[in-house]
């Protein structure tokens, strides 16, 4: 059996924590931008259903969207201030 080198629970408690974060703050920003983009008004998808299509392209929807990526900026925020990913460690 091979011992464990000090430290490196902590290194890989840290990579967790900073991917984590990094996952959080790209969708985040995903959300947050691409609402108001030509990407999100151009959407081919729901080009087919004029009702649900008018519906996405309204400000409030656009709005909640956005909104869930400030959440998601926030959760990011808030594990790196804690130190610990959303999911818990791993005790």
């Amino acid at each position: 059996m091979v011992a464990a080198l000090p430290g490196r629970g902590r290194h890989r408690e840290f990579l967790a924590l900073l991917l984590s974060a990094s996952s959080f703050v790209l969708v985040g920003l995903f959300l947050v931008i691409v609402p108001w983009t030509e990407a999100w008004t151009t959407n081919g998808v729901l080009q087919g259903v004029p009702r649900l299509h008018a519906l996405v392209l309204s400000g409030p929807v656009r709005g909640i969207v956005s909104g869930l990526g400030i959440v998601n900026i926030l959760l990011a925020l808030s594990d790196l201030l804690e130190g610990q990913p959303l999911g818990g460690g791993h005790e």
